[in-house]
């Protein structure tokens, strides 16, 4: 007896350092990634012009916006091939995979015609050439098969080789939209650089899971069964997730449209240093989600997770919008350049408006692991008035700025609101 028990408490701590160590691998993977991407956008903003460099990031948005789809399918795929790794169902993962992948090549390429179609109307909105929209469109047809492959990954549980692909795809961004850009091929060259992860991870994660491919097969399609309360959850997730990126993105869009080349240029370098705040404490949400999924079911007391959550992201954003207040000119010039200084006076109300933008997503987040979806609805008349909005009121940048802060403001409110309406549902 006194066997068995230690022979279980020493499975259990295996189980723990695997955990530990698949989690280490994938945090230090995606920091990596996190800071590669933003020296990226760093350094093509002071070889670019200030409006080639506001062209830039309103593509980056789209591409953002109808990723969407892309990170639902992650959802999808991750969950279905963890569930047939665990039941060893190799021939039925193999299927699934095959069938799967015809469907988001036929996806990716019926996305890119649609673009392509739209191609000078998207380019005239936004002000910007050509060119650079049509390498985003083209981009497409690699995009999802990429984000399908990265989710076999996941779902297999590869997560050092998702994690090192993942680097070796934000290198390559790097060298290749630097390089494209000192060659002289400007906004192109730089959007290139930005979907060149999608390009090569299909050949390169393609190449780790050919394995899948040899196992033999007796039978042609995936035994596809999704329960309808599963996929009334899933679209939940995805149109929060859709109007959370929409929020995120639109008033970069909208500034391109309304506002002159430079001013877009400028609006997207503000974006992208209040943006630290965002990703500095994107952390707390990959912990949060799990640990608090894990409380509510098991009927513990998960509010306090939630709370302190926020008050740390709370107390950075606290922190760094005093800095940004405080020392406008000395961050621009440091990490943009000078040629970025006119926006200056705007970079702490940008810093507020992503503070607030960052609460919202983790109470969001929050509230999907605890299945309380009662925020939808104001999430998604939010996203809807954030353009009708800025359409009416942009006669300045700061009028944009504080557009934007009231609505996201205004869902953050009504969805805390309904959080502590029902405090038996949240364990408090």
């Amino acid at each position: 007896m006194i066997m068995q028990t230690n022979f279980q408490k020493i499975k259990q701590q295996i189980k723990s350092s695997l955990f530990i160590k698949n989690a280490s691998i994938l945090f230090v993977g995606t920091m990596i990634v996190n800071v590669l991407n933003y020296v990226f956008n760093l350094v093509i903003a002071r070889l670019l012009s200030v409006g080639e460099y506001g062209d830039l990031v309103a593509l980056e948005s789209i591409f953002l916006i109808i990723g969407v789809f892309g990170t639902t399918l992650v959802i999808i795929t991750t969950r279905r091939v963890a569930s047939l790794k665990a039941r060893n169902d190799l021939q039925e993962l193999k299927v699934f995979k095959r069938y799967v992948e015809k469907l988001c090549i036929a996806f990716g390429f019926l996305v890119c015609l649609v673009l392509l179609i739209f191609s000078k109307n998207i380019a005239v909105f936004l002000k910007t050439p050509l060119g650079p929209v049509i390498v985003l469109d083209i981009s497409f047809i690699f995009a999802f098969i990429s984000f399908f492959y990265a989710a076999i990954l996941q779902g297999l549980q590869r997560f050092r080789a998702f994690a090192i692909l993942a680097v070796v795809g934000a290198i390559g961004k790097l060298v290749v939209g630097i390089g494209l850009v000192a060659l002289g091929f400007s906004t192109a060259g730089a959007m290139l650089g930005y979907v060149f992860p999608s390009i090569i991870g299909v050949f390169l994660i393609y190449f780790v899971i050919r394995d899948i491919d040899k196992i033999r097969i007796n039978y042609k399609r995936p035994k596809l069964k999704i329960a309808k309360t599963h996929l009334l959850t899933l679209s939940k997730y995805f149109f929060a997730t859709l109007c959370l990126t929409l929020l995120y993105n639109t008033d970069l869009l909208m500034v391109k449209h309304y506002f002159s080349p430079e001013e877009g240029g400028l609006y997207s370098s503000l974006a992208m240093l209040a943006r630290i705040i965002f990703f500095g404490t994107g952390v707390i949400a990959m912990i949060l989600l799990p640990m608090a999924t894990e409380r509510y079911e098991k009927k513990q007391n998960h509010l306090n997770l939630f709370l302190f959550s926020c008050g740390v992201i709370a107390a950075v954003s606290v922190l760094l919008s005093i800095i940004y207040f405080l020392f406008p000119n000395f961050i621009i010039s440091l990490l943009f350049g000078a040629k970025y200084l006119s926006g200056a006076d705007l970079l702490g109300y940008m810093a507020l408006m992503m503070s607030v933008y960052a609460l919202l997503n983790i109470e969001i987040l929050y509230l999907i692991s605890i299945k309380r979806f009662q925020f939808l609805w104001p999430l998604i008349i939010g996203a809807i008035l954030q353009p009708i909005l800025i359409s009416y009121f942009h006669a300045s940048l700061f009028q944009v700025i504080m557009v934007t802060f009231i609505i996201i403001s205004g869902i953050l409110i009504t969805a805390g609101i309904n959080l502590f309406r029902n405090k038996k549902a949240v364990n408090i």
